[in-house]
């Protein structure tokens, strides 16, 4: 009776040689050395990254330094401050001009308008100019919009303390103007602010 054929698969199963235990052995010794190998050269990389020196980020100027270096850079006039207003008629002029002056001449020094305002009341002083800062900073201080800008404050100024017969007072300057001891450059010149003061435009021809 003929023997039946076994399967190809048991068959290649005996066909595969068997490892000893000593060649298994060495086999394993030979994935553990190629593993520590792999872990050394990713030691080294790692140890490159860390020794790698890491450049500083250079410094960035902060706002307040970045406002000294503007201006130093950007050198302002020399404009002298106003004299302190006392409320008489005869200063309003020159502390007027004094503060346009210096408000456009050192424009960096303000803010904003609020800080040209409270330049300005910081030189009513004396006299009847000081009691009426008094009352406008209380309302400040209240909460209350007093000005709004420093021109409005000026304007309000010159309201208050100025001539309300500006143009009148100064046509009766022309009426009574001398020449007396002035020189003739002298007399010219106080005759044009008067008559700059009282509307008056003279003729060309």
């Amino acid at each position: 009776m003929e023997q039946l054929a076994q399967p190809w698969g048991s068959e290649q199963q005996q066909q595969e040689p068997q490892l000893t235990m000593e060649q298994q052995l060495q086999v394993a010794q030979e994935e553990r050395n190629e593993l520590i190998k792999t872990l050394l050269e990713m030691r080294q990389e790692l140890d490159a990254l860390r020794n790698r020196p890491v450049p500083c980020p250079t410094p960035q100027p902060r706002p307040m330094e970045n406002l000294q270096q503007g201006l130093r850079q950007r050198r302002m006039p020399k404009v002298a401050v106003p004299q302190p207003f006392t409320g008489k008629m005869s200063e309003l002029d020159a502390f007027e001009t004094a503060c346009y002056m210096y408000m456009q001449g050192r424009k960096d020094e303000f803010e904003d308008e609020d800080a040209k305002i409270i330049w300005i009341l910081s030189y009513l002083q004396g006299g009847t100019a000081l009691k009426w800062r008094e009352v406008a900073i209380k309302s400040m201080m209240e909460g209350e919009r007093v000005f709004e800008d420093a021109k409005e404050l000026l304007e309000t100024i010159r309201k208050t303390f100025g001539d309300p017969n500006e143009e009148d007072t100064h046509v009766f300057q022309i009426t009574m103007m001398v020449q007396g001891d002035k020189t003739a450059d002298e007399h010219v010149q106080d005759f044009k602010i008067a008559a700059h003061g009282s509307g008056y435009v003279g003729t060309h021809r």
